[in-house]
C-alpha cells in the first residue's frame, strides 16, 4: 500500500468563481446543480445522487445527506 500524503486534487478558494461560473454555463441545469451541490455540500456523489424531494427542506434550506461514516446528517445550503 502506498503512504497516504496531504491531497493536492482540491479547488483553491481562488479558483472557485471560475468553477461555479463555467458549471452554471453546462447545458444541462440538472448536471450544473448536481455539481455545485457536490462543491457546496462535501457529499461524495453517491450521497448527492440518492438525495430525494423528502430531503430537501425549502423552508430553512437544508438537505438530509445519507452517508456511511454518520448514518445522516443535515446540510444548510
Amino acid at each position: 500500500m502506498p503512504k497516504l500524503g496531504a491531497r493536492d486534487d482540491c479547488l483553491q478558494r481562488e479558483q472557485l468563481p471560475l468553477w461555479f461560473d463555467a458549471v452554471r454555463t453546462l447545458a444541462d441545469p440538472a448536471k450544473a446543480a448536481y455539481l455545485q451541490g457536490l462543491q457546496l455540500t462535501g457529499a461524495r456523489r453517491e450521497e448527492l445522487a440518492r438525495l430525494h424531494w423528502d430531503d430537501v427542506e425549502f423552508q430553512w434550506g437544508a438537505l438530509t445527506i445519507r452517508d456511511k461514516v454518520e448514518g445522516e446528517r443535515v446540510e444548510l445550503v
